[in-house]
């Protein structure tokens, strides 16, 4: 499976950079649900996750669960090939969410699992790590 890689940039020939891989494309479109805010898409008012909701609440106990809930129930309504295997979730600082997706692909059986970590400042801004 190809396609365009996200963010946009060029490949060093000048065309489109492209990911290749069934994995690596899924890892991509995780990555984009948890980065997009519900309503921010135009066409898709329901797409993403409520995960920047939650960038000036304290981090508490509800909250880590509150998101890791939205964020399952995300990927099942606008993923449904993959196959979420384990969310690990941390408090760093007080004021640090960081949480590591688990995942696998429903239409393969190798058993093959890719992880996508994403980090949560509180008062802050989501970073993406990789």
């Amino acid at each position: 499976m190809r396609a365009l890689k996200v963010p946009f940039e060029f490949d060093p020939s000048g065309r489109t950079a492209k990911v290749e891989g069934d994995y690596a494309v899924a890892a991509q479109h995780l990555r984009s649900l948890i980065m997009t805010r519900v309503g921010e898409r135009v066409m898709l008012r329901r797409y993403g996750t409520r995960t920047r909701d939650a960038v000036f609440e304290p981090v508490s106990d509800l909250l880590v669960a509150e998101i890791l809930d939205d964020l399952r129930d995300a990927v099942a309504q606008w993923e449904p090939d993959i196959r979420i295997n384990e969310i690990e979730s941390r408090v760093v600082d007080d004021s640090r969410l960081e949480f590591d997706v688990f995942f696998s692909l429903r239409s393969t059986v190798t058993g093959r699992s890719e992880v996508v970590s994403v980090s949560i400042n509180v008062g802050g801004e989501v970073e993406e790590t990789t």
